[in-house]
């Protein structure tokens, strides 16, 4: 048995949720069953006892048990931004396509009493401290990816030329559409539509996907989790690169500069309710 929560997040997508329906009906659930809700400003369109409006999203996640997230896998990850610095667990309800991340389907919201006697679980899902490093200036960007960090051109069409080390030792060269450091929650995402292995959530490791690469020597890798992965812009015909860290933050990568990937300190808490497995999960979300 895990802590029984009383004051939850609620946030839901509002290009899924068009009219906030599915918003106003979990709210009004779980205000029924006793807990306190936390909301965003923009979903402040009724009042609703036991709910608290919040304008600061950092603010709103901060000293709460969890946080309930209606939309897809992209809703998720940008709660994580606020989530995972606070402690904060989150578990998702699919509004969106695939929704990996995701622990339960609209019609199963009722399972969130759950929470509330502490009958669930967390588990714990590794994430990346992104840097960047440009004429010998060093610069964090994100320090809790959940996905991936992608170097490419800027159109995502033209061959660049990139060079990958570990621990500051030489790996590989690069010429192709870029390159993916994923996390394992990442490698159902943009690595595996890369041709990159899934690989358990449970696991602490990086993923490292070329995108459409010209040698038939470059395969998917996978690294440990405390390594310091560095990927170098070696292309200097024109300054097109980018650096994309889970689909939100997105910087130039000029020739010359280093995009640097290390297992962060800490991971994201993923509430899970059902007893069904990641891989059984996966089978029927692709199949």
């Amino acid at each position: 048995m895990e802590k029984k929560l009383h004051d939850l997040v609620l946030v839901t997508n509002k290009y899924k949720d068009r009219d906030l329906a599915w918003f106003h009906t979990v709210l009004d659930y779980l205000v029924s069953i006793g807990f306190n809700i936390r909301i965003p400003s923009e979903f402040a369109v009724r009042e609703h006892k036991n709910t608290t409006v919040y304008s600061d999203l950092n603010e709103m996640y901060k000293g709460a048990d969890g946080a309930v997230l209606l939309g897809g896998d992209g809703t998720i990850l940008n709660a994580a931004e606020y989530a995972i610095p606070n402690d904060c667990p989150m578990i998702g309800i699919n509004l969106g396509r695939m929704g990996y991340l995701a622990e339960l389907e609209p019609e199963e919201y009722s399972m969130l009493a759950r929470l509330a006697s502490g009958d669930y679980r967390i588990e714990e899902r590794m994430t990346l401290c992104v840097e960047i490093e440009d004429e010998g200036k060093r610069t964090v960007l994100c320090e809790n990816a959940l996905n991936d960090a992608v170097v490419q051109h800027t159109t995502g069409l033209h061959c660049i030329d990139l060079q990958l080390s570990c621990d500051n030792a030489s790996v590989l060269g690069y010429r192709g559409n870029g390159l993916i450091i994923a996390t394992p929650t990442g490698s159902t995402a943009y690595s595996l539509s890369a041709g990159g292995p899934v690989l358990d959530p449970a696991l602490r490791c990086m993923n490292v996907v070329p995108i459409c690469c010209v040698s038939p020597a470059a395969k998917p890798l996978v690294f440990a989790g405390n390594s310091v992965m560095t990927v170098e812009n070696v292309f200097d015909r024109e300054d097109n690169v980018l650096l994309n860290i889970d689909g939100k933050i997105t910087v130039p990568l000029p020739y010359g500069a280093k995009a640097i990937c290390t297992g962060a300190e800490k991971s994201a808490r993923m509430i899970k309710i059902k007893d069904n497995k990641f891989f059984s999960v996966l089978r029927a979300k692709i199949s």
